[in-house]
């Protein structure tokens, strides 16, 4: 079945929302009228302007908006919300105002193309996957494991609570996966450094390889430990990701000295609901978790 399409808006409130919008001087390409009470999405482009690739069909299309809906925050928190979104090499600013229209309270979206009008203090242009790699660069700053190139704990700490909040505000379950290196400890006592980092970040790179790149991310919580975090994933999605990195990982095989070194991890699941929000520190009890599964003999998920 094709995609939904909104419908063209009457011009009448098309004007009436572009006088509210004059007045703070906003520009646009397209605008849409959403009413998240109705689902009724109206849209109007403007002269000259190419609509963005893509469509948030959240409110007018059986399927749930998405978890950070920028238009759902704005109505549910009643204030503007800002994004830049990157799409296929092309950079487009989003901005959500809740305004009121017609005597009930909807959601103007405008979406803006900004590539090739961004310029860099020196005034050159910057290219949008320039200007992307840029932006992963200032989030990541000095936040990255010097060995891995994942989030650092100090990060971790800083974010984590924030997803975990997001998953409470937006009512969408947040998977946590913590692996554990089963005997880091002994390989690098027996083995050296040397092959303790190859395992270490061989079991990196495992995770980098196998996640979503816009849903989920990876931190390496302590030497051998590693946080998993995925949006929007329950029960079954949780266990089947888990299971297939334990799996993985027991594949892993460090060369050193004519044999290899074998490599295991334990793993402890936790899955955020937003009608169960957990209680205590989190981390610390997924930790205390791995390692007690560890002690038991590791290679297995609890």
């Amino acid at each position: 079945m094709a995609d939904p399409i909104p419908e063209p808006a009457d011009q009448e409130t098309v004007d009436r929302v572009l006088g509210i919008l004059a007045q703070g001087g906003e520009m646009y390409d397209v605008l849409r009228i959403v009413d998240p009470v109705a689902h009724k999405v109206t849209e109007h482009v403007a002269d000259r302007a190419t609509p963005p690739p893509y469509r948030c069909q959240g409110f007018w299309s059986p399927e749930p908006a998405c978890p950070d809906c920028l238009t759902s925050r704005a109505f549910r928190e009643n204030r503007r919300m800002n994004r830049i979104r990157f799409h296929k090499g092309r950079i487009y600013l989003n901005v959500a105002i809740p305004v009121p229209v017609g005597g009930r309270g909807v959601v103007v979206e405008l979406l803006k193309d900004l590539t090739g009008s961004l310029v860099t203090m020196g005034g050159n242009n910057v290219e949008a996957g320039e200007l992307q790699t840029l932006f992963d660069q200032i989030e990541m700053g000095a936040s990255t494991d010097p060995l891995t190139g994942l989030l650092d704990r100090r990060t971790l700490d800083i974010r984590l609570p924030r997803e975990l909040a997001r998953a409470r505000s937006t009512r969408y379950p947040l998977s946590l996966v913590l692996l554990s290196i089963d005997d880091l400890v002994p390989i690098r006592s027996r083995y050296g450094e040397v092959v303790a980092d190859e395992a270490v970040l061989a079991v990196a790179e495992l995770l980098k390889a196998s996640m979503r790149s816009e849903q989920d991310w990876v931190a390496r919580s302590a030497d051998g430990m590693f946080l998993v975090v995925m949006r929007n994933t329950g029960h079954s999605g949780l266990h089947t990701v888990a299971e297939r990195l334990r799996v993985r990982t027991g594949r892993i095989g460090i060369q050193h000295a004519g044999h290899s070194v074998p490599v295991s991890a334990s793993l402890a699941v936790h899955i955020e609901m937003p009608t169960q929000p957990s209680n205590g520190p989190l981390l610390q009890i997924l930790e205390k978790k791995v390692q007690e599964a560890g002690f038991a003999g590791g290679d297995r998920i609890v």
